[in-house]
């Protein structure tokens, strides 16, 4: 098989081999993390994922959304898709519907992070109904840093993680969205998470 240049590096960086499926309107390339048990592929998942995050934007400019993905049919896998819309993906993997109760996070996220995408553009690198990580393109200003953390609080205060921030009810005494404006800003990502 022919194989893009551009698949044969990201397989050599991810020690993967990828196998083409259809997802959605796209032709991707897939290679499951572990054909054994869950547990097996959500530590792998969690190995993978500072990977995936370091390298997206570098795969993104060779014109490929490599992300991981976890659907009930196929478990955690690592994708490659090609020209992929961050928000037809959102779609796709059902992003915020993992324990949604009023039936509406779906929708919300994807309005949230489509008027983001209009003025931060983005490259996921997790994405399932419980995650949709993503780094930004181009450097995101303190004002638009800002702006996004109150939007966030506001679309759903409870789908967003700071990971390595203190645990609130620990009695810390610290403001989430400076929180979330400092992980924007000084890292240049967005990590929306529902529990």
């Amino acid at each position: 098989m022919n194989r893009p240049r551009e698949i044969a590096e990201i397989e050599a960086t991810l020690h993967c081999t990828f196998s083409t499926r259809e997802l959605g309107p796209y032709v991707a390339f897939q290679s499951p993390l572990v054909p054994s048990g869950q547990a097996d592929a959500l530590n792998e998942c969690h190995r993978l994922t500072p990977v995936v995050e370091q390298h997206c934007l570098q795969w993104n400019a060779m014109g490929y959304t490599v992300f991981l993905g976890y659907t009930d049919v196929d478990g955690f896998a690592v994708l490659a898709v090609p020209d992929a819309d961050p928000l037809r993906l959102m779609d796709l993997f059902a992003v915020g519907s993992y324990n949604d109760v009023t039936g509406d996070t779906p929708e919300r996220a994807r309005r949230y992070m489509a008027e983001l995408f209009a003025t931060d553009p983005f490259v996921p690198y997790l994405v399932d109904a419980a995650n949709f990580k993503v780094r930004f393109l181009q450097p995101v200003s303190a004002a638009r840093a800002d702006e996004s953390a109150q939007a966030i609080a506001e679309f759903d205060p409870d789908a967003w993680q700071l990971l390595g921030a203190p645990d609130l009810d620990d009695g810390y005494d610290v403001d989430p969205i400076d929180l979330l404006r400092q992980a924007i800003l000084n890292e240049q990502k967005l990590e929306l998470w529902w529990d």
